[in-house]
């Protein structure tokens, strides 16, 4: 029997609702412990997809995104580069973000004037994380 288009059973659907919101089971975890017929990977995602499912990584992620605006604000204001806004909120929230994404936000969601003095302010910014990095260095040595 080819199993490239049989159904899926009750039993599999059921396994994969549970199973695919949790951040700790992943795609490969479900294929092997699923009941039922054997899926590929790429059959497992569509399934979910079609049924709705998001892990809730992405879901969480995009989230801690919305509450992530009010605090690039503030450390923009602050004269925070962008790689230091990165770093606190990778630190406050526990997952990665860039500094491209930090930019980004800046200039898109965040209002243009703060971007524009937040800009304009590049060199002195970069000066003075120059400075505090040597600063750093020679406490190390």
């Amino acid at each position: 029997m080819n199993t490239a288009f049989a159904r899926w059973s009750r039993q599999e659907l059921d396994f994969l609702a549970t199973h695919y919101v949790i951040p700790e089971w992943s795609l490969r975890m479900i294929q092997r412990r699923k009941p039922g017929l054997r899926r590929t990977l790429g059959a497992i995602h569509r399934q979910a997809r079609y049924l709705g499912l998001v892990p809730l990584r992405a879901a969480a992620i995009a989230a801690y995104r919305e509450a992530m605006i009010d605090d690039v604000y503030d450390m923009a204001v602050l004269d925070y580069t962008g790689v230091e806004i990165a770093h606190q909120l990778s630190a406050q929230y526990g997952i990665t973000v860039s500094s491209k994404w930090v930019i980004e936000t800046l200039r898109k969601r965040i209002h243009p004037s703060v971007y524009r003095n937040w800009a304009r302010r590049s060199a002195e910014r970069r000066s003075r994380y120059v400075a505090n990095s040597w600063v750093k260095r020679r406490r190390a040595a």
